[in-house]
Protein backbone atom coordinates (compact mmCIF):
# COMPACT_ATOMS: atom_id res chain seq x y z
CA UNK A 1 0.00 0.00 0.00
CA UNK A 2 0.74 3.52 0.05
CA UNK A 3 -0.13 6.61 1.18
CA UNK A 4 -0.84 10.21 -0.30
CA UNK A 5 -1.15 12.25 2.91
CA UNK A 6 -4.40 11.08 4.49
CA UNK A 7 -4.83 9.13 1.23
CA UNK A 8 -4.27 5.18 1.64
CA UNK A 9 -4.18 3.36 -2.26
CA UNK A 10 -4.18 -0.11 -2.00
CA UNK A 11 -3.65 -3.47 -4.15
CA UNK A 12 -2.73 -0.64 -7.71
CA UNK A 13 -2.54 -2.94 -10.68
CA UNK A 14 -1.61 0.14 -12.94
CA UNK A 15 -0.56 -2.51 -16.14
CA UNK A 16 1.50 -2.66 -18.09
CA UNK A 17 4.32 -0.59 -16.36
CA UNK A 18 3.70 0.81 -12.86
CA UNK A 19 5.97 3.49 -11.30
CA UNK A 20 4.47 3.63 -7.72
CA UNK A 21 3.82 6.06 -5.86
CA UNK A 22 4.60 9.30 -7.77
CA UNK A 23 4.59 8.24 -11.52
CA UNK A 24 3.12 5.73 -13.78
CA UNK A 25 5.50 6.07 -17.36
CA UNK A 26 4.53 4.50 -20.52
CA UNK A 27 6.09 5.68 -23.90
CA UNK A 28 4.05 5.86 -27.63
CA UNK A 29 6.21 3.53 -29.17
CA UNK A 30 6.71 0.26 -29.90
CA UNK A 31 8.19 -2.48 -28.23
CA UNK A 32 11.42 -3.13 -29.09
CA UNK A 33 11.73 -7.32 -29.77
CA UNK A 34 15.51 -6.95 -30.06
CA UNK A 35 18.01 -10.87 -29.98
CA UNK A 36 20.87 -9.52 -28.46
CA UNK A 37 22.37 -13.05 -29.23
CA UNK A 38 21.82 -12.87 -32.69
CA UNK A 39 22.25 -9.22 -33.83
CA UNK A 40 25.94 -10.09 -31.82
CA UNK A 41 26.30 -12.39 -33.82
CA UNK A 42 25.64 -10.84 -36.97
CA UNK A 43 28.33 -8.33 -35.92
CA UNK A 44 30.83 -10.52 -35.24
CA UNK A 45 30.32 -12.62 -38.38
CA UNK A 46 31.14 -9.01 -40.35
CA UNK A 47 34.07 -8.69 -38.48
CA UNK A 48 35.11 -11.52 -39.41
CA UNK A 49 35.23 -11.29 -42.31
CA UNK A 50 36.26 -7.78 -43.24
CA UNK A 51 39.89 -8.89 -40.81
CA UNK A 52 40.26 -11.21 -43.81
CA UNK A 53 39.77 -9.53 -46.32
CA UNK A 54 42.51 -7.04 -44.73
CA UNK A 55 45.05 -9.54 -44.79
CA UNK A 56 45.20 -8.82 -48.58
CA UNK A 57 46.35 -5.65 -47.81
CA UNK A 58 49.65 -4.36 -47.18
CA UNK A 59 48.86 -1.34 -45.69
CA UNK A 60 45.96 0.29 -44.66
CA UNK A 61 44.51 3.56 -45.31
CA UNK A 62 42.54 5.27 -42.19
CA UNK A 63 40.73 8.72 -42.74
CA UNK A 64 39.83 11.05 -39.66
CA UNK A 65 37.81 13.49 -38.88
CA UNK A 66 34.77 15.15 -37.12
CA UNK A 67 31.13 14.09 -37.45
CA UNK A 68 27.91 15.41 -36.35
CA UNK A 69 24.13 15.72 -36.96
CA UNK A 70 20.44 15.40 -35.42
CA UNK A 71 19.14 12.69 -32.78
CA UNK A 72 15.74 12.29 -32.92
CA UNK A 73 15.13 10.13 -29.46
CA UNK A 74 12.81 8.34 -27.29
CA UNK A 75 12.45 5.54 -25.18
CA UNK A 76 10.80 2.38 -25.78
CA UNK A 77 8.74 -0.23 -23.86
CA UNK A 78 5.40 -1.53 -23.25
CA UNK A 79 2.22 0.49 -23.81
CA UNK A 80 -1.31 1.65 -23.27
CA UNK A 81 -1.52 3.38 -26.55
CA UNK A 82 -5.29 4.64 -25.45
CA UNK A 83 -4.43 6.49 -22.06
CA UNK A 84 -0.68 7.61 -23.12
CA UNK A 85 1.15 10.34 -25.38
CA UNK A 86 4.68 11.34 -25.84
CA UNK A 87 7.23 14.15 -27.47
CA UNK A 88 10.25 12.71 -28.90
CA UNK A 89 13.04 14.83 -28.12
CA UNK A 90 14.86 16.31 -31.18
CA UNK A 91 18.65 16.99 -30.54
CA UNK A 92 22.27 16.86 -31.24
CA UNK A 93 25.10 14.76 -31.86
CA UNK A 94 28.63 15.55 -32.41
CA UNK A 95 32.29 13.70 -32.11
CA UNK A 96 35.34 12.05 -33.87
CA UNK A 97 35.61 9.27 -36.44
CA UNK A 98 37.88 7.59 -37.77
CA UNK A 99 37.15 4.82 -40.65
CA UNK A 100 39.41 2.65 -43.37
CA UNK A 101 38.67 0.43 -46.25
CA UNK A 102 40.66 -3.14 -45.77
CA UNK A 103 39.25 -4.38 -49.02
CA UNK A 104 36.89 -3.87 -51.73
CA UNK A 105 33.87 -4.59 -50.21
CA UNK A 106 34.42 -4.44 -46.67
CA UNK A 107 36.08 -1.26 -44.15
CA UNK A 108 35.53 -0.23 -40.51
CA UNK A 109 34.40 2.49 -38.72
CA UNK A 110 34.88 3.69 -35.42
CA UNK A 111 33.70 6.81 -33.22
CA UNK A 112 33.57 8.75 -30.45
CA UNK A 113 30.12 11.00 -29.99
CA UNK A 114 28.46 13.03 -27.44
CA UNK A 115 24.60 11.86 -27.68
CA UNK A 116 21.40 13.94 -26.80
CA UNK A 117 17.89 11.79 -25.99
CA UNK A 118 14.94 11.68 -24.40
CA UNK A 119 11.31 12.19 -24.30
CA UNK A 120 8.56 13.90 -22.86
CA UNK A 121 5.21 11.60 -21.53
CA UNK A 122 2.17 12.16 -20.21
CA UNK A 123 -0.05 9.20 -18.72
CA UNK A 124 -3.69 8.94 -17.89
CA UNK A 125 -4.58 6.41 -15.17
CA UNK A 126 -8.85 5.37 -15.82
CA UNK A 127 -10.82 5.85 -12.50
CA UNK A 128 -10.06 2.84 -10.44
CA UNK A 129 -10.81 2.56 -6.22
CA UNK A 130 -8.93 3.30 -3.64
CA UNK A 131 -9.95 3.16 0.51
CA UNK A 132 -9.71 6.63 2.02
CA UNK A 133 -9.54 6.61 5.68
CA UNK A 134 -11.22 9.10 7.66
CA UNK A 135 -9.92 7.96 11.06
CA UNK A 136 -7.42 4.46 11.65
CA UNK A 137 -10.71 2.38 11.67
CA UNK A 138 -13.26 4.30 9.93
CA UNK A 139 -12.88 3.92 5.82
CA UNK A 140 -14.98 4.08 2.66
CA UNK A 141 -14.66 3.63 -0.65
CA UNK A 142 -13.04 5.74 -3.01
CA UNK A 143 -12.80 6.42 -6.79
CA UNK A 144 -9.67 7.75 -8.09
CA UNK A 145 -7.96 8.63 -11.01
CA UNK A 146 -4.20 9.59 -11.72
CA UNK A 147 -2.73 11.63 -14.31
CA UNK A 148 1.47 11.48 -14.39
CA UNK A 149 3.76 13.55 -16.42
CA UNK A 150 7.19 13.51 -17.03
CA UNK A 151 10.60 14.47 -18.80
CA UNK A 152 13.47 12.41 -19.50
CA UNK A 153 16.74 13.88 -20.78
CA UNK A 154 19.73 11.86 -21.07
CA UNK A 155 23.09 12.79 -22.66
CA UNK A 156 25.72 10.33 -22.85
CA UNK A 157 29.25 9.82 -24.12
CA UNK A 158 29.23 6.58 -26.95
CA UNK A 159 32.27 5.08 -28.17
CA UNK A 160 30.92 2.71 -31.44
CA UNK A 161 32.79 0.54 -33.66
CA UNK A 162 31.12 -1.02 -37.39
CA UNK A 163 32.19 -3.37 -40.19
CA UNK A 164 30.65 -1.65 -42.95
CA UNK A 165 30.11 -3.48 -46.22
CA UNK A 166 30.28 -1.48 -49.96
CA UNK A 167 27.24 -2.20 -51.77
CA UNK A 168 28.24 0.59 -54.57
CA UNK A 169 31.69 2.50 -54.39
CA UNK A 170 29.82 5.27 -52.41
CA UNK A 171 27.47 3.50 -50.45
CA UNK A 172 28.22 0.92 -47.58
CA UNK A 173 25.94 -0.32 -44.77
CA UNK A 174 27.19 -0.75 -41.18
CA UNK A 175 26.41 -3.09 -38.52
CA UNK A 176 27.86 -2.73 -34.97
CA UNK A 177 27.57 -2.97 -31.36
CA UNK A 178 27.74 0.97 -29.12
CA UNK A 179 28.93 1.56 -25.48
CA UNK A 180 27.28 4.48 -23.63
CA UNK A 181 28.23 6.04 -20.05
CA UNK A 182 26.10 8.88 -18.75
CA UNK A 183 27.12 12.47 -18.74
CA UNK A 184 24.01 13.64 -17.11
CA UNK A 185 20.31 12.15 -16.25
CA UNK A 186 17.43 13.86 -15.80
CA UNK A 187 13.72 12.26 -14.76
CA UNK A 188 11.51 14.82 -13.20
CA UNK A 189 7.55 15.60 -13.53
CA UNK A 190 4.03 15.39 -11.81
CA UNK A 191 1.41 12.99 -9.96
CA UNK A 192 -2.19 14.07 -9.71
CA UNK A 193 -4.23 11.78 -7.95
CA UNK A 194 -8.11 12.98 -8.20
CA UNK A 195 -10.09 11.34 -5.87
CA UNK A 196 -14.31 11.11 -5.79
CA UNK A 197 -17.16 10.07 -8.03
CA UNK A 198 -16.89 12.73 -10.51
CA UNK A 199 -13.07 12.50 -11.16
CA UNK A 200 -11.41 11.58 -14.36
CA UNK A 201 -14.30 13.98 -15.93
CA UNK A 202 -12.88 17.14 -16.64
CA UNK A 203 -14.58 17.40 -19.65
CA UNK A 204 -18.03 16.83 -18.11
CA UNK A 205 -17.64 20.48 -16.48
CA UNK A 206 -17.18 24.09 -17.55
CA UNK A 207 -14.36 24.67 -15.82
CA UNK A 208 -11.17 23.08 -14.13
CA UNK A 209 -12.78 25.05 -10.54
CA UNK A 210 -16.12 23.39 -11.20
CA UNK A 211 -14.78 20.30 -11.83
CA UNK A 212 -12.41 20.59 -8.76
CA UNK A 213 -15.24 21.48 -6.38
CA UNK A 214 -17.31 18.65 -7.64
CA UNK A 215 -14.65 16.32 -6.59
CA UNK A 216 -13.73 15.16 -3.11
CA UNK A 217 -10.03 15.42 -3.11
CA UNK A 218 -7.05 16.56 -5.56
CA UNK A 219 -3.40 15.28 -4.24
CA UNK A 220 -0.60 16.85 -6.53
CA UNK A 221 2.98 15.69 -5.94
CA UNK A 222 6.29 16.44 -7.84
CA UNK A 223 9.13 13.52 -8.48
CA UNK A 224 12.52 13.77 -9.39
CA UNK A 225 14.18 10.03 -9.92
CA UNK A 226 17.47 10.96 -11.87
CA UNK A 227 19.09 8.96 -8.96
CA UNK A 228 18.17 5.72 -10.20
CA UNK A 229 18.87 6.15 -14.32
CA UNK A 230 21.37 3.41 -15.48
CA UNK A 231 24.80 4.68 -15.45
CA UNK A 232 25.56 2.91 -18.60
CA UNK A 233 24.21 1.57 -21.82
CA UNK A 234 25.15 -0.60 -24.43
CA UNK A 235 23.33 -1.27 -27.67
CA UNK A 236 23.48 -1.76 -31.11
CA UNK A 237 23.93 0.75 -34.41
CA UNK A 238 22.50 -0.15 -37.88
CA UNK A 239 22.76 2.44 -40.89
CA UNK A 240 24.04 3.49 -44.07
CA UNK A 241 26.77 5.61 -45.45
CA UNK A 242 26.75 7.64 -48.60
CA UNK A 243 30.05 9.40 -49.79
CA UNK A 244 28.88 12.64 -50.73
CA UNK A 245 32.56 14.13 -52.12
CA UNK A 246 34.75 10.73 -52.16
CA UNK A 247 37.06 10.90 -49.09
CA UNK A 248 35.89 14.40 -48.35
CA UNK A 249 32.48 14.59 -47.30
CA UNK A 250 29.92 11.81 -45.79
CA UNK A 251 26.19 11.60 -44.99
CA UNK A 252 25.09 9.28 -42.56
CA UNK A 253 21.90 7.68 -41.48
CA UNK A 254 21.29 5.17 -38.30
CA UNK A 255 18.97 3.19 -36.57
CA UNK A 256 20.09 2.96 -32.57
CA UNK A 257 18.68 0.84 -30.16
CA UNK A 258 19.49 -0.09 -26.22
CA UNK A 259 19.81 -3.38 -24.49
CA UNK A 260 19.94 -2.29 -20.88
CA UNK A 261 16.85 -0.46 -18.72
CA UNK A 262 17.50 2.98 -18.79
CA UNK A 263 15.20 3.56 -15.05
CA UNK A 264 16.67 1.02 -12.26
CA UNK A 265 14.39 -1.31 -10.66
CA UNK A 266 13.01 0.19 -6.94
CA UNK A 267 10.29 -0.40 -4.86
CA UNK A 268 8.85 2.73 -6.29
CA UNK A 269 9.30 2.20 -9.77
CA UNK A 270 8.98 -1.48 -11.78
CA UNK A 271 9.65 -0.09 -15.26
CA UNK A 272 11.59 -1.20 -18.60
CA UNK A 273 12.95 0.87 -20.78
CA UNK A 274 15.38 1.41 -23.68
CA UNK A 275 16.92 3.96 -25.76
CA UNK A 276 16.02 3.55 -29.24
CA UNK A 277 16.88 6.38 -31.63
CA UNK A 278 17.25 7.34 -35.35
CA UNK A 279 20.02 9.62 -36.31
CA UNK A 280 21.35 11.89 -39.54
CA UNK A 281 24.59 13.40 -40.28
CA UNK A 282 27.79 14.02 -42.09
CA UNK A 283 31.26 12.91 -41.78
CA UNK A 284 33.83 15.61 -42.56
CA UNK A 285 37.33 14.36 -43.24
CA UNK A 286 40.27 16.48 -42.40
CA UNK A 287 43.29 13.85 -42.56
CA UNK A 288 45.04 10.74 -42.81
CA UNK A 289 47.26 8.45 -42.23
CA UNK A 290 48.76 4.65 -42.64
CA UNK A 291 48.81 1.32 -40.92
CA UNK A 292 51.38 -1.37 -42.21
CA UNK A 293 50.94 -4.71 -42.09
CA UNK A 294 53.00 -7.65 -43.50
CA UNK A 295 51.10 -8.71 -46.11
CA UNK A 296 50.14 -13.13 -46.07
CA UNK A 297 52.18 -15.27 -48.38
Amino acid sequence: EKKYGDLIIRNLSFEPLVIQPYSHITIKFITMHHSFFFTISLALFMVGNLFNASNYLQAQHFQYGFKGGATYGALAGKVDLENSSAKFSLATNAGIFTQTRLHEKWGMQFSLLYNQTGVEYSQFIPQQDTLYYLTPIVYFEAPYTTHVSGTYRLKYLEAAIAPQYYLWPRFSVFLGPRFSVLLKGKHTGTTIVDIGEQSGLQTEYASEEDYLNAIFLRTEENFDEAATINPIDVGLNFGTQLALIPHLLFMDFSLNGGFINVQQATDDINVKLYNVDTRLGLSLNIGSFFVRSKRKE
